[in-house]
């Protein structure tokens, strides 16, 4: 796509590919291709840590209001419960 400017309209690597395809990830693929053309693996390391950094600065301002002995353990269980997806460079970064 970046190397076109244009959508694909089939899967090259799938069984199906002689069947039209619409690739409905068209956007993230296209700015994880941009990072990862701009600065190559490290530029897909700062983009998920600027997408996991504003993650928990919007989850900080949805509990701004309330007490710190609720933000504090809400926002370490979010933490928690989303290591395993933050933690790795996989596509899932988006999710």
């Amino acid at each position: 796509m970046l190397a076109t400017h244009t959508l694909p309209t089939g899967d090259p690597y799938s069984f199906t590919q002689d069947i039209p395809w619409i690739n409905h990830e068209w956007l993230s693929e296209l700015v994880m291709g941009g990072a990862h053309r701009a600065a190559g693996p490290i530029g897909l390391v700062v983009l998920k840590a600027a997408l996991v950094a504003t993650f928990f600065a919007l989850m900080a301002g949805a509990y701004a209001s309330a007490s710190p002995l609720v933000t504090g353990p809400a926002l370490f269980l979010v933490a928690w419960g989303t290591a395993y997806v933050t933690s790795t460079l996989r596509p899932q970064l988006w999710t």
